[in-house]
């Protein structure tokens, strides 16, 4: 009773199982026909093109392995700036003469001394007359300064940075990475986290590293804010223009660097942060 019925179904997967191998075989055509014509050729010719082809896949081994390893990954990172133990205002003294624990030191100086200044004099200069503190003083420097420049350092040291690698360029067979289920998830991070330093960026050179957004604009956040604005995915070479480039790393390390130079001056009281409840 149930036999034609079984037959059928024996067909029917009988014909799927066909058409898959006639696929696989299809696929497979091409590869298979270079490693009869490749084993028919003399060592001069195979020694070559072997060599070629485990620099191929050394080449990708590598790119896989970078898109999904992370190093020093920690979901937790803030916990181990402490900033909960912070009492003092960023740019405000925390040891040598005139030390405190509110908004009195230096930066509540220097916005006063911003907010007095005679029309048309240079805020800057006169903020930092007023604010001048003793000399052995040292300030409170800036948390979010600190944590902008480790997420660069674990985007470009720690890792590497996948959108400009070569092999992310090349795509799959063509097609961009991020149009395909694979390898991209990684660089997406890394972009995120990237995009959130560069508002930060914008925000220090605007904002919080001037007296009142009206004073000079700091030069080592100035020159951090241009380099972490390059694009992306810059690799050694390019062809618009054509020839030799500044990897994108290198322009997000000068940009870290420079975030660190601030806050070093931030330490010595030699810069500002006006961090204002409404700035």
């Amino acid at each position: 009773m149930f036999d034609p019925i079984v037959a059928f179904f024996q067909r029917v997967f009988t014909a799927i199982g066909r058409g898959i191998g006639l696929a696989v075989a299809w696929l497979l055509w091409p590869f298979v026909a270079l490693g009869n014509w490749y084993r028919g050729r003399s060592w001069i010719i195979k020694g070559p093109i072997g060599l070629i082809l485990l620099c191929l896949v050394l080449f990708y081994a590598y790119f896989v392995w970078q898109t999904q390893a992370w190093t020093n990954f920690d979901p937790d990172y803030v916990d181990r700036y402490k900033l909960a133990d912070r009492r003092t205002p960023a740019g405000s003294p925390v040891s040598g003469p005139g030390a405190t624990t509110g908004q009195s030191g230096s930066a509540a100086d220097a916005n006063q001394a911003a907010a007095v200044a005679p029309s048309g004099a240079d805020s800057t200069t006169e903020a930092l007359a007023v604010a001048q503190l003793p000399a052995g003083t040292v300030c409170q420097t800036s948390a979010i300064v600190d944590v902008a420049a480790d997420l660069i350092d674990l985007n470009v040291n720690q890792n590497a940075w996948i959108s400009s690698m070569l092999g992310y360029k090349l795509g799959f067979f063509g097609i961009d990475w991020e149009d395909t289920p694979w390898l991209d998830n990684k660089a997406s991070f890394q972009r995120g986290v990237n995009q959130a330093v560069r508002r930060t960026s914008v925000e220090l050179v605007d904002s919080l590293g001037r007296v009142r957004g009206t004073s000079g604009v700091n030069n080592e956040l100035q020159n951090a804010r241009g380099s972490i604005q390059f694009d992306e995915e810059t690799w050694y070479f390019g062809l618009n223009p054509f020839g030799p480039k500044t990897p994108t790393p290198s322009f997000y390390r000068s940009a870290m660097r420079d975030l660190r130079k601030f806050n070093v001056s931030l330490g010595k009281c030699e810069a500002i942060f006006d961090g204002r409840s409404d700035n």
